[in-house]
Formats: C-alpha cells, structure tokens, sequence
C-alpha cells in the first residue's frame, strides 16, 4: 500500500491472518504507521503530531511569506475552505453513520481518509513487512528509521530507501526502480510467508 494505501494494506494483512490465510508480502510504500495512543503510548503519539502539525505550519507561513496581499487573502480563504470542508463532511459522515444511511454525493476520499486515519486503531501484526520509504518520509523521522511501523510489526521488517519523494516515486523514472526493487523482494519472498 502506498501512502495511506500502508494503513489499508497493514489492515487487510491483518484481517487475513486473523482469519487463517497466508499473507505473501505485506509491502508498505512510503507510508508511515498509524500512530495511537493506545500503541505507541502518549509522548510518542504527541511528538510525532507536533512535528507533522510544525511542518505543516511551516509551509503555510512560507507560503504565506512569498504572497502579496491578494495572494495571501486567496490562500486563507482556500485553506479556511478546506477546514470547513472537512468538518462539514465530518458531520454528514456521523449523521449518516447513526443513520444507516450512505450518500454518494459525500464521497471525498481526502476527507473520508482523514476521518478513518483519526478513528483506526492498529494492533501489532505478528508477520514481517517490507517498507519502501523515500529520504522524505525518513527525514521527517530521523529518530525512528521504521516511520513507527517496529512497535506494530512483530516479524521481520526490511526497509528499502527508494528514489525520488512521496509524489514522485510513482512517476517515471522512480516507479520504475521502485518496481526493480519489488520485483527482488517478490522473487526472494516466494514462498516465506507465515
């Protein structure tokens, strides 16, 4: 799973096991794991928050900085736009859920990805993984080489720096040698798992 698509795959490994079948390769691409509390443990949980929540306001300030004031009104009322968005489908989403009720018109993948991401709650997984993570993704976790996914991932766990960032790892050139290297884990993993 890439990205959030990690989260996705993590959970489908972990509901196969769960359920008797044998998981091939759990590959996580560039894809830090799900932090909760209940796992990780309260500091960790917050840290990681706080340095996601510095970066991201690090950028708006940048942004901000580089905008004349035309600029900088549009980009406050896209990024308002977006919270009031957020929380607007939050609420139909919870609305729809004490209802039984689905409403196609409110399927927003960002935003439904968001919701699920504060709602999962990982357990540990006891197989091994592989972790194909751009310099990006380790340099905002220079203290955690695994992106957190050692306190879920009870078996082996290799980790395959990959070219390019967390956008342009599935664009040509890099894809292709992302796909040279999943080709070599395939072929060394037949038949290993569980």
């Amino acid at each position: 799973g890439w990205s959030f698509g990690g989260w996705v795959a993590f959970e489908i490994a972990q509901q196969l096991s769960a359920a008797g079948e044998e998981v091939g390769l759990l590959a996580l691409l560039d894809s830090a794991a799900p932090i909760s509390v209940a796992s990780h443990g309260l500091t960790y949980a917050l840290n990681n928050k706080l340095r996601w929540l510095f970066k991201v306001v690090r950028n708006h300030i940048n942004i901000w900085l580089k905008s004349n004031l035309r600029k900088k009104l549009g980009y406050v009322a896209v990024v308002v736009g977006r919270r009031l968005d957020t929380l607007s489908f939050e609420v139909r989403y919870r609305l729809d859920e004490r209802t039984d009720g689905s409403d196609p018109n409110n399927s927003n993948l960002v935003q439904a990805q968001t919701i699920a991401s504060r709602r999962y709650r990982a357990t540990p997984y006891p197989y091994g993984a592989v972790l194909f993570r751009t310099q990006e993704l380790a340099s905002e976790h220079t203290q955690d080489p695994t992106v957190g996914w050692r306190k879920l991932i009870r078996g082996d766990l290799d980790i395959y720096s990959i070219r390019g960032n967390h956008s342009t790892m599935m664009t040509e050139p890099c894809v292709r040698a992302l796909v040279e290297q999943l080709r070599s884990v395939l072929g060394t993993n037949r038949g290993t798992a569980q």
